[in-house]
């Protein structure tokens, strides 16, 4: 997963990071899908007790906390993989700015999108919770009409939920750790760059997309297309730095995508560095 110095390596890399994201995107999935149906069941025993559930508004911290952890490791793996031995000949005053600059990357990011992410998620819950409380309302009418009796409201409401949470705690899983790999990939370059080991003029980098026929058609067309550092790629219409990055897209652009950016040094003669190896301008 570092930067590539010839195109021959990048099937290998997109095949290696794939395998990367798949495991976390399994971590997550399983703190998700735990913490939800904790939840449910919470509000279950709410609805025998009280007869009415919470607002999950007190749940968003839980969901936080997991999304900031994620984030951090995630983007932890990607950035030291991406980086690979580009610090080896480097300054010891580029390195220290570096790796500043990276602690600063994913803190900022982890912290930020866990606040923005962690409310949107609640917030869908609570839609959720609603959504399977009025289906559940409309199965005890009709048992009721046809002469069954009353079931079980509590447990028929937790039914009703647990039908479609797999689906969405995927959804949730693929999409915040594509975005957590992808944004530390951009974020190591242009550390890279700013804490000059690397010449921006010296880097291209190349959509990939997972070619198993379950990929988006824009996305097929989009596989191979390279484009210079910080100039994004054109997906669909819709200008993209990375694989999901929502600033400007669509949302069919971005959920569960699975594509990655790989990143590819020029020829050496681009870069002018001096006798130890270090980028000079």
């Amino acid at each position: 997963m570092p930067i590539l110095t010839s195109d021959s390596q990048v099937d290998n890399t997109v095949a290696d990071e794939l395998t990367i994201k798949l495991t976390q995107e399994e971590f997550l999935a399983r703190r998700i899908n735990s913490l939800f149906r904790d939840i449910v069941r919470q509000q279950g025993n709410n609805l025998r007790v009280f007869g009415s559930v919470e607002n999950l508004n007190s749940f968003s911290p839980e969901i936080e906390e997991i999304l900031v952890n994620h984030y951090t490791g995630v983007m932890t793996i990607f950035a030291n993989n991406l980086v690979g031995q580009s610090l080896q000949n480097a300054r010891p005053e580029s390195i220290f700015m570096f790796q500043q600059l990276m602690r600063d990357n994913i803190s900022n990011y982890a912290l930020s999108q866990a606040v923005t992410h962690s409310d949107i998620i609640t917030q869908t819950n609570q839609r959720d919770l609603e959504k399977a409380i009025n289906a559940t309302q409309g199965l005890a009418s009709e048992s009721i009409i046809r002469g069954d009796g009353q079931i079980d409201f509590p447990e028929e409401f937790e039914h009703e939920y647990f039908d479609e949470l797999d689906d969405r705690v995927n959804t949730i899983a693929i999409t915040e750790t594509q975005n957590a790999a992808e944004q530390a990939k951009i974020d190591s370059v242009d550390a890279l760059i700013a804490s000059g080991v690397i010449a921006a003029s010296a880097i291209r980098k190349q959509w990939n997309t997972i070619l198993d026929g379950r990929e988006r058609e824009w996305h097929n067309e989009a596989d191979g297309q390279t484009q210079e550092v910080g100039i994004p790629f054109i997906v669909k219409g819709e200008q993209l730095q990375r694989p999901g990055d929502a600033t400007n897209a669509s949302l069919d652009n971005i959920i569960n995508c699975r594509c990655t950016v790989t990143y590819t040094m020029l020829d050496a003669g681009v870069v002018n560095r001096d006798a130890s190896g270090n980028v000079t301008f």
